[in-house]
């Protein structure tokens, strides 16, 4: 592949976040409550009747993505198991013996995807060891660890929960194995995840960086007050939705074509239960 991430596209708008992080905000998650993921909020911008169908309704899909989930997991527990055993020092000391241990994870993983998804695998894992090794930090804090954590404000009373890949005292790092790039996807993702260090740790992080490793890109978040109201604006969506029942469908030829819910959906042409009447 080419020389490791190059491009660093910021999303940067230096702004007091004092009104952007009211610890007192935060409270114990509800074990009544189902937590949010950035996932979740993210599909639910994307058509909040597959949000329904998938996150309320249980239905896990039938088509699309299972190739490219177990091609992502299997690529984040490769670099999971390497970064669990060393510091970043002694990895980036030896960037070579970084990559191979990433690659030796990886094939020990035999994920069950076809050849080609397999080798590209392999690429992202090269990727993934020459950006560690090149990163100015001292160690990392913590490696897949999970964050769970609820806001209690007048609007938004809800739980979230998720996993930092890489956490340092400064940072957190997210993993993509996929192309797309969403500007707005990254804002929910990135103050979510912001606020999960800050529970965590007592302070926000400096920022967020999202490493397209397909891409060998890197693009970064920042926790100021305007990306974090724009994640508020969409968990609020979310709530309200939640309150009123109310899940539209927003049929799109682009979306509906990838989307594993069809069957379930009203909205399309062979939807409205078809699939669970054919399971009966």
């Amino acid at each position: 592949m080419g020389c490791i991430v190059c491009a660093t596209e910021s999303l940067r708008t230096y702004m007091s976040i004092d009104a952007a992080w009211p610890s007192e905000d935060v409270k114990e998650p509800d074990a009544d409550q189902y937590p949010l993921s950035a996932s979740a909020v993210k599909k639910f911008k994307r058509c909040p009747m597959s949000f329904k169908l998938r996150y309320l309704d249980g239905h896990d899909g039938t088509k699309g993505s299972s190739k490219y989930a177990e091609l992502g997991s299997a690529v984040h527990e490769a670099i999971e198991r390497v970064l669990l055993e060393d510091t970043i020092n002694s990895l980036k000391e030896q960037p070579n013996q970084l990559r191979e241990l990433m690659l030796g994870e990886y094939r020990q993983i035999d994920p069950d995807i076809p050849d080609d998804s397999f080798n590209t695998g392999l690429e992202c894992l090269e990727v993934a060891a020459r950006y560690t090794a090149m990163q100015s930090v001292d160690e990392f804090n913590g490696v897949e660890r999970d964050f769970e954590y609820a806001l209690a404000r007048p609007d938004i009373d809800h739980g979230f929960h998720g996993i930092m890949d890489v956490n340092t005292d400064s940072e957190v790092w997210d993993w993509k194995t996929g192309k797309n790039v969403y500007e707005e996807d990254e804002i929910i993702q990135g103050m979510i995840y912001a606020m999960g260090f800050m529970d965590e740790f007592g302070h926000p992080p400096d920022k967020v960086r999202f490493v397209y490793l397909q891409k060998e890109l890197e693009r970064v978040i920042e926790p100021t007050d305007e990306n974090w109201q724009k994640m508020l604006d969409y968990v609020r969506d979310v709530v309200q939705a939640k309150q009123s029942g109310e899940f539209p469908a927003d049929p799109d030829d682009g979306k509906c074509h990838f989307c594993g819910f069809q069957g379930f959906c009203p909205d399309t042409p062979n939807g409205a239960g078809a699939l669970e009447w054919n399971h009966i």
